[in-house]
């Protein structure tokens, strides 16, 4: 079987091919051997490990704990304190789950974005597609998409 280019460079003493400083020389060589004498390493998770019906799941729960966080606005003071230290418990955890949600709010839209448009608005004072409104925000299982985001993007004016 043929080695690589690499395997054969190594076979001989790196020391003889050109002169290079013997402790990094001798930290890479430990390192190339330790990589190629190094047991297999388990499959990365693919979608086929992973359960299907978690994602739904993971998604909803994140959904309803962003919708809370914002629409507690309204709420007096004292009130607003105590639940988003609860929704902030509950964003922790989603989070060790490995669930994240995305909305860009006031940010430019891109065609490219995990997003449905629900509704494209005239807007003044827009220079460019911006995303004004978010309904339902995108979340991410183990940086997976699991649910896109639906939004309402602000176009500029055009007199």
């Amino acid at each position: 079987m043929p080695s690589s280019l690499l395997q054969q460079l190594l076979a001989r003493d790196p020391r003889k091919l050109a002169r290079f400083p013997a402790a990094p020389l001798d930290r890479a060589l430990s390192d190339w051997h330790r990589l190629v004498n190094a047991p297999p390493s388990p499959a990365p998770a693919t979608e086929s490990t992973l359960d299907p019906e978690l994602g739904p799941a993971y998604a909803e729960l994140a959904t309803h704990v962003w919708r809370a966080k914002h629409r507690l606005g309204d709420a007096p003071p004292e009130v607003l304190r105590r639940a988003l230290r609860h929704l902030d418990a509950a964003t922790e955890t989603l989070r060790r789950l490995d669930v994240t949600t995305k909305d860009w709010l006031n940010e430019p839209y891109d065609p490219g974005l995990p997003l449905k448009v629900i509704a494209f608005q005239p807007s003044p004072g827009l220079m460019r597609d911006t995303i004004i409104e978010v309904i339902r925000p995108a979340v991410l299982w183990q940086n997976r998409l699991v649910q896109s985001g639906e939004v309402v993007v602000g176009r500029p004016v055009t007199d």
